[in-house]
């Protein structure tokens, strides 16, 4: 089937009004989570194709898609500050495209999944962790199935009625997705991450585990869970090697929720970065309690500059209010 991906519109009238306030030092960076589902959809025979609105930010791209390219499927990424846009983009390749089946996923729909349904625009909302529950989902499509509710992590309405079938269990072994399908994407150099965030253009996102285990309140986990699951070190370097040799970027920045949990993981992605790749300058999020002094120094050795520890406040009372276990001292 032709499968559509969408990131939708959002620049900078939606982040800074008007005036368009932050203009300059937005965040732009490619949609990981379309990457792995267009990787999933290609390994299983689809022609796929994504576009992201966050380089190409006018309704008529979208428009001029759906009439040449007729996808069978479309799926349009979405999040709380870009649902409103997220339902422009449907209504926009509705009426390009008018059989086209219309997919939302992401947090959005994960986190607040009855506001999603209310919208009654899209044909199914993909709960959660998403490369699984999509591939089975156009399998359904493909094959003219018609038993939706047989598939985990599925939201749709039924006779106006809302249809949730059970989650489904979250991925265990991250290495048999394929890696990103960033051919699909803009180059890296089309994107601008977060100014003071880089020393060298272009960045690529890298992501290598899934799962926090921490608490914070203030978080939503609903998409990779609680539970803590790593890719190897092995599979984390060849994913580095073809950003840096396919797709020209000059540094990385490891985009888990906390980078550092697995020391032994750790020690071995920072001696393949030292060893294949020390001309590349790279960044990481993690916890203040999951670092310690030697393993900094063996990340600074391996090329790691910045390391971002939600510091949230510099308050002990507060950062315990929010669950952060940490400490001011810390």
């Amino acid at each position: 089937m032709k499968i559509l991906l969408i990131d939708p519109p959002f620049g900078s009238i939606e982040m800074g009004g008007e005036k368009k306030r932050f203009a300059g030092v937005e965040n732009a960076i490619p949609s990981l989570g379309l990457a792995y589902l267009a990787a999933v959809a290609e390994q299983d025979g689809h022609e796929v194709r994504i576009h992201d609105g966050t380089i190409t930010p006018d309704w008529s791209a979208i428009s001029d898609l759906g009439r040449e390219f007729r996808p069978e499927v479309a799926g349009i990424t979405a999040k709380t500050p870009s649902f409103i846009n997220c339902i422009q983009s449907a209504k926009v390749l509705k009426e390009a495209s008018p059989g086209v089946i219309l997919v939302a996923g992401g947090s959005h729909p994960t986190a607040m999944t009855d506001h999603a349904l209310a919208a009654d625009i899209f044909d199914f909302l993909v709960l959660g962790e998403g490369e699984e529950t999509f591939r089975e989902l156009l399998q359904k499509i493909d094959n003219r199935e018609t038993d939706f509710d047989t598939v985990p992590g599925l939201a749709f309405l039924r006779e106006g009625q809302p249809v949730i079938t059970p989650p489904r269990a979250p991925i265990a072994d991250l290495d048999q997705i394929p890696f990103p399908a960033r051919h699909l994407l803009p180059p890296l150099t089309a994107y601008s991450p977060t100014a003071a965030s880089y020393r060298r253009l272009p960045l690529a996102h890298v992501m290598t585990s899934r799962g926090c285990p921490s608490r914070c309140n203030f978080c939503d986990r609903a998409i990779f869970g609680e539970r803590y699951r790593a890719r190897s070190a092995d599979n984390v370097l060849a994913e580095i090697d073809e950003v840096v040799n396919a797709h020209g970027a000059r540094e990385i920045r490891f985009f888990d929720d906390t980078f550092t949990i697995n020391s032994k993981r750790l020690a071995a992605i920072c001696k393949g970065m030292k060893t294949d790749f020390s001309r590349i300058p790279w960044t990481c999020l993690t916890k203040a309690e999951a670092v310690n002094l030697d393993m900094l120094k063996m990340m600074r050795d391996a090329g790691c500059w910045q390391v971002l520890y939600g510091l949230e406040s510099g308050d002990d009372e507060v950062l315990a209010s929010l669950g952060k276990n940490n400490t001011v001292e810390m």
